[in-house]
């Protein structure tokens, strides 16, 4: 019982955490903050302690309003910490500033989001966000996530940088993506070295010591120096995680037999390719890749049953001899209008049209080179359903969730009674009040245990809510 009152009252804390975060985040996007997407998966290993042995799966990431509550959190930190940071350090502070993209950067993400009868107005970066808020499939969820992917593409780096610049002037200060005029990074766990720069900036800022406390930081041109480094450092981390995660991917995929079902998968055309092919997503693995229609012997793939939907589809590859055609056909001669692939068979009305957003299968093989490692090769193996759309959530989700968490707790702590009382061949009743003190203690430690059953109910609970 004590433990259930515990948890109840974090409960109500989370929750007032979570109301005062997403009042936060909702004044942050009217000012036009944006909402991107990436394709993120992680790995998960057949020793998941040590990290080791076969691979067992790709996990897509998951995004939870935990997740927006903590980043939102750390957000407004980052913010007020930088505003400290300057009105005490005008000269040399380390901040984070992100310039504005180049409007033909858009270019590929207004004409993608035409094809599906969508404007994309990117003057601001709050018209932007309005735009991209705006432009949903009711039919098919991914076509959101890739134009959010397209407008991440068009987007500049973060800087790190020093307020004693004399190339940056306070409005270049501002960070176009969160729309806030100051920005660093302050609250990373794995404390990154801009972090420990902005912690000792911070903490002079506070400091009894008057003007000694600055002593020890960085001048400015010493400051922009270090910045130089560290947003190459940054850059270069970005480009190894996304190696690492490729190869991993490919790993995965060479574990299976050649036939195995497992390397058919549903994938969406996100980009057309001339008039040669088209590259798709497979987002339930993190995968981007090419596909070709036409290879480079002139040789042309033809679905032969466009009907079925399995990995049976047939696609032969036709001789060029045989005279099938591959063009890139637009409507009209306007450039904002994105087009599509079309191959068609000779002698017959019958043609094959590949559209942007149009779902596809494609089979995954794996090549090895010793220039280049192992790498994913995509190929067509016929055609896909689009996902089906997802029922809107019931309004009392979030209260048939927290019934069923309280219920799994209780439930918890009656099966630990059950087994202690069978190990230890002792009624509980029997207990004196210091055993029983203790007994609270041990279950609510236990509860909080990330290996617990209780964390094992919970996410079973959240999976059956979806």
């Amino acid at each position: 019982e004590e433990v259930c009152k515990a948890l109840k009252e974090a409960a109500e804390a989370i929750r007032l955490l979570v109301r005062v975060a997403t009042q936060i985040r909702t004044r942050r996007l009217k000012r036009g903050g944006l909402e991107l997407d990436s394709i993120e998966v992680s790995v998960r290993f057949e020793d998941q302690k040590s990290r080791s042995g076969r691979l067992e799966d790709l996990i897509p990431s998951e995004h939870l309003e935990m997740h927006s509550t903590v980043a939102e959190l750390m957000i407004f930190a980052n913010h007020w910490v930088a505003r400290r940071c300057l009105e005490r350090f005008p000269a040399r502070s380390c901040l984070r500033r992100h310039p504005a993209p180049k409007p033909e950067h858009f270019d590929e993400l207004r004409q993608c989001a035409a094809s599906k009868g969508f404007n994309i107005d990117a003057d601001t970066n709050q018209s932007l966000a309005n735009s991209l808020n705006s432009a949903v499939d009711p039919n098919d969820g991914e076509v959101n996530s890739i134009l959010r992917q397209l407008a991440t593409r068009a987007m500049t780096n973060a800087l790190y940088f020093s307020t004693g610049s004399d190339a940056l002037t306070q409005e270049d200060f501002a960070h176009y993506g969160l729309a806030l005029n100051l920005y660093t990074h302050f609250t990373s766990p794995i404390r990154r070295y801009a972090d420990v720069i902005v912690h000792r900036l911070l903490m002079a800022s506070i400091s009894d010591d008057g003007g000694n406390a600055a002593d020890d930081l960085f001048s400015s041109a010493d400051l922009d120096k270090v910045c130089d480094v560290m947003n190459s450092l940054h850059w270069s981390a970005q480009q190894a995680q996304r190696c690492s995660i490729e190869l991993f991917q490919a790993m995965f995929f060479r574990q299976m037999q050649p036939q195995d079902p497992g390397r058919f998968l549903d994938a969406i055309i996100c980009q057309l390719r001339g008039s040669n092919g088209f590259t798709v997503q497979v987002s339930r693995f993190g995968i981007r890749g090419s596909i070709s229609v036409k290879k480079s012997d002139g040789s042309v793939a033809w679905i032969t049953d466009t009907h079925s939907r399995d990995q049976s589809n047939k696609v032969e590859w036709k001789s060029a001899s045989e005279g099938y055609q591959v063009e890139r056909v637009k409507p009209s001669s306007d450039e904002n209008i994105y087009g599509f692939l079309q191959v068609s068979k000779p002698g017959s009305s019958n043609k094959q049209i590949y559209r942007l957003f149009d779902h596809v299968k494609v089979y995954v093989d794996v090549r090895e080179s010793t220039a280049h490692g192992v790498t994913l090769h995509l190929t067509l193996a016929g055609l896909a359903d689009p996902p089906v759309a997802k029922p809107a959530a019931a309004e009392n989700d979030g209260k048939k969730l927290d019934e069923g968490l309280i219920k799994a707790v209780r439930e918890e702590d009656s099966s630990r009674q059950k087994k202690r009382r069978m190990e230890t061949n002792m009624d509980v009743d029997q207990e004196d009040e210091s055993e029983q003190v203790q007994r609270s203690k041990l279950i609510a430690s236990s509860l909080h245990d990330s290996r617990s059953s209780f964390w094992k109910i919970r996410h079973l609970i959240q999976d059956s809510q979806q």
